[in-house]
């Protein structure tokens, strides 16, 4: 016969056990919302506490770099060639050269096609390329282009924008903008590695916006 003091003890287990079990599910279903809510913030439909969420980032910031099989002026020639950067930019519709030092971008973004101009600031051959967008998308960077050795490089990009609207607000916190960036570079490495050399190449420099005279 199991005693009175004995069948208490099992009684208070068994709470334990099943308050256990209670706030693990509660857990679970918490982070399925948290889940959900994020899904639906992308799909347009999220609630007040998602886009909280997605205000922690008002601008974002981007680094990232990619070593490629080729001379670090073959590197930097290819890059110059502003106009084929669709080839490898994911999302990037069209680059057109209006002169030396401005460029108008069109991208689609979320279903949408944006457009926005943007000012070479600084330009030094086999160094560097950096740039501010002059209206539309506000966005500004730099790429640096380093020598490993005499047939190996380094690309390095490092960029700052303004997200725009839930997609891009979303692709910013879950770091989906970081790894396109990436893919990017990646496309950029088997461009030139295929090619072997860089279709074109403009060796001018640019110092605060200003071409300088050779």
């Amino acid at each position: 016969m199991v005693s009175k003091d004995a069948l208490t003890d099992q009684v208070r287990q068994a709470a334990v056990r099943v308050q256990g079990i209670a706030t693990r599910k509660a857990q679970r279903e918490a982070a399925r919302r948290r889940r959900r809510t994020l899904i639906g913030t992308v799909a347009g439909v999220g609630g007040i506490g998602a886009a909280g969420a997605v205000a922690l980032r008002s601008s974002a910031e981007i680094e990232e770099s990619v070593e490629v099989e080729v001379p670090v002026s073959t590197a930097y020639n290819q890059w110059t060639q502003f106009e084929e950067f669709p080839q490898f930019m994911s999302g990037i519709d069209s680059v057109r050269q209006i002169d030396e030092t401005h460029l108008h971008w069109a991208a689609s973004v979320g279903g949408k096609t944006r457009e926005w101009d943007a000012e070479v600031t600084e330009q030094r051959p086999d160094e560097r390329v950096a740039w501010t967008a002059t209206s539309g998308k506000q966005n500004g960077g730099v790429v640096t282009f380093h020598r490993l050795s005499d047939s190996r490089s380094k690309v390095m990009v490092q960029l700052d924008y303004q997200p725009e609207g839930v997609v891009e607000r979303v692709g910013s916190v879950t770091g989906a903008d970081r790894r396109r960036v990436r893919a990017d570079l990646g496309r950029f490495k088997d461009l030139i590695e295929a090619r072997g050399s860089s279709s074109g190449a403009w060796r001018g420099e640019v110092h605060n916006g200003e071409t300088v005279e050779q």
